[in-house]
């Protein structure tokens, strides 16, 4: 079984680096579709399994939304 585990922080806290260039809400949406992202490319790779490990209901929606289990 190949099981694949993505760590994500809570979204609020996401792209601190970019703190400079990005406001907060632009932050949390590019955190979301680069999650989107690899949860696509996870979900094309074959893999048994894919689990998302956050404490953000957000990302956890997400992650279920995308066939994924969330921890």
């Amino acid at each position: 079984m190949i099981v694949c585990a993505v760590p994500v922080k809570d979204l609020a806290a996401a792209k601190q680096r970019l703190v400079p260039t990005l406001a907060p809400d632009e932050r949390r949406a590019l955190a979301r579709a680069m999650l989107g992202d690899v949860l696509a490319a996870l979900g094309a790779a074959g893999l048994d399994r894919v689990w998302v490990v956050t404490r953000d209901a957000e990302v956890a929606a997400l992650a279920a939304a995308r066939g994924a289990e969330w921890y």
